[in-house]
């Protein structure tokens, strides 16, 4: 390519961001129609829906992994025991097993280590005492 069309295709990029920086700087971004629709810091998202038959308790990671658990309508938020979760056995048996399939929907995590270590310690909560 000749210097000419290099400069110039270096002039057209420039300029389009130079547009876009003038856009930005000058122009605040406009309020939301619908203000009670803002996304919300992680700790003031859904976490729990209680039932008079159940109690459904969510954490999810920053990864996009779900994590969700059925109790007693009578138990406590268990946010803090599904991040064990993850960061315990589902790191350490099916994150970091390279054998383990990540899509499997149809069967759920299929690893006998995981499904061990995780009975010990759901069983070990006080809610399941």
């Amino acid at each position: 390519m000749s210097f000419l069309i290099v400069s110039r295709l270096l002039l057209e990029c420039l300029d389009g961001v130079y547009g876009y920086l003038v856009h930005f700087l000058f122009n605040p971004p406009t309020p939301l129609p619908f203000p009670h629709l803002t996304l919300l810091p992680r700790d003031e998202q859904f976490t729990s829906y209680r039932t008079s038959a159940y109690r459904l308790h969510l954490f999810e990671t920053l990864s996009g992994y779900k994590f969700v658990m059925f109790t007693d309508p009578k138990t406590e938020g268990m946010r803090a025991q599904l991040r064990r979760i993850y960061e315990g056995p589902f790191l350490e048996y099916v994150v970091r097993n390279p054998l383990v399939k990540m899509d499997s929907r149809e069967y759920g995590v299929d690893n006998d280590q995981f499904r061990a270590a995780l009975d010990r310690l759901v069983r070990g909560l006080p809610a399941f005492a």
